[in-house]
């Protein structure tokens, strides 16, 4: 994905906040299904009309996005080519917006596209289908390839994974669910974004130890050190992924970094400035940590830097 050449930042950010708070409010309506399909293109549609729904609701507030559409095909930039590849790829949904205070000759400006990508994660559904695996080459790695071209020309993207196994760890549920639901609010008090960030921190120490668990010499060596609680999880996460990636120094070492940068933003305290700005990306970041250490990608890595400022 390429730095955003056509897009204002405060109008960017300004949609983007908006597509956050439609899909928060659509995944969270999708969860309380109680039957869904497991095919991924058909996920995707169940989204898309929960999405539309609390759309419709949100801008009755004067929030909410212009549309969502399902299957469009890349819109074409001034810059594109004809026939350019990335023209004729799909992302599963888009949301969009028309700035009508551009002036007449800044009409292809005025168009504003957010991309979002859909792939289904937990265990893998065949031999040759490792859905995590997936995740990342058919899905994170779209946003950065040429050929596909998600987004481009826009300073950020979304990606959505769909989990439907049962055998994810119960607290560790509890903890990020109650995290994420509190984010369902269109505007947060400096408490609530610090109780979303106790939540978030809380389901990293939980899920440290539901992944020592087959390790319990290690569990209670770590337990048994001197020091806070917080520095425990981590050396079990620390030790965890030197398991996970014994051949690949470096890719254990992007995500312990990321883990340590979420780490140190959880535990910073809850600012003014943060209230719209970070909590929400911080949740984004916090989830994809967590998979990444859930089903660790261990033949390589797809980086994917999107809208790095929001994340500073």
């Amino acid at each position: 994905m390429s730095q955003p050449n056509l897009y204002e930042l405060p109008v960017w950010e300004d949609l983007e906040q908006r597509v956050v708070e439609v899909f928060t409010q659509g995944l969270n309506a999708l969860a309380t299904k109680t039957t869904l399909p497991l095919q991924e293109d058909f996920l995707s549609r169940e989204l898309h009309k929960c999405c539309r729904e609390a759309n419709h609701r949100l801008r009755k507030g004067g929030r909410g996005v212009e549309y969502i559409l399902a299957q469009v095909t890349n819109q074409p930039l001034p810059d594109d080519e004809y026939r350019a590849k990335r023209l004729e790829k799909r992302p599963d949904l888009a949301c969009g917006y028309h700035d009508d205070s551009l002036p007449d000759d800044a009409f292809e400006e005025a168009d504003y596209f957010y991309t979002v990508e859909c792939k289904r994660l937990g265990s893998p559904s065949s031999a040759s289908w490792v859905l995590n695996r997936n995740y990342v080459k058919h899905g994170i790695a779209r946003f950065d390839h040429p050929d596909w071209g998600y987004a481009e020309g826009s300073s950020s993207g979304m990606m959505v994974g769909f989990m439907q196994t049962n055998d994810f760890a119960p607290d560790v549920v509890e903890e990020l669910t109650s995290a994420l639901k509190g984010l369902g609010k269109r505007k947060l008090t400096a408490a609530e974004c610090g109780q979303v960030a106790v939540n978030l921190r809380r389901s990293l120490e939980l899920l440290a130890n539901v992944l020592s668990a087959g390790n319990p010499e290690r569990l209670a060596d770590v337990q048994s050190m001197p020091g806070p609680q917080q520095e425990k999880y981590k050396q079990l996460l620390w030790r965890y992924l030197d398991d996970q990636f014994p051949n690949n120094y470096y890719v254990g070492k992007d995500i312990e970094h990321e883990l340590k940068n979420v780490d140190t933003l959880l535990n910073k305290g809850v600012h003014e400035h943060w209230l719209m700005t970070m909590i929400r990306p911080l949740a984004i970041r916090t989830v994809l940590v967590m998979n990444s250490l859930l089903f660790p990608v261990k033949a390589g890595v797809v980086q994917l830097r999107v809208g790095d400022d929001l994340f500073r």
